[in-house]
């Protein structure tokens, strides 16, 4: 389960991606934010933490933060697999 969440993860960061306009190549910054006083959100962060490796070369991303989004990254409200997660992403 853990695994199919994390390339749920990939898939949603990578749509982000294109949907702000990034090229394929860009290093990217992405953020994270999940509610740590639920399963859910607890969930999230051994997920993101067991398979930052993964989630980090497949989207390009130099880190992964658990924090909110700054105001000028492309961000969004989601539910991965019924985990509500704020998602950003920012270019280097």
């Amino acid at each position: 389960l853990d695994e199919g969440l994390a390339r749920e993860l990939v898939h949603r960061i990578q749509n982000m991606r294109r949907e702000a306009g990034f090229e394929i190549s860009d290093r990217i910054t992405t953020y994270w934010q999940g509610d740590p006083s639920t399963s859910s959100g607890q969930a999230l962060r051994r997920v993101i933490q067991r398979h930052a490796d993964y989630i980090k070369g497949e989207t390009l991303s130099v880190s992964l933060e658990e924090s909110p989004p700054p105001p000028d990254a492309h961000s969004e409200e989601q539910s991965v697999d019924g985990h509500d997660v704020v998602l950003g992403v920012r270019k280097q």
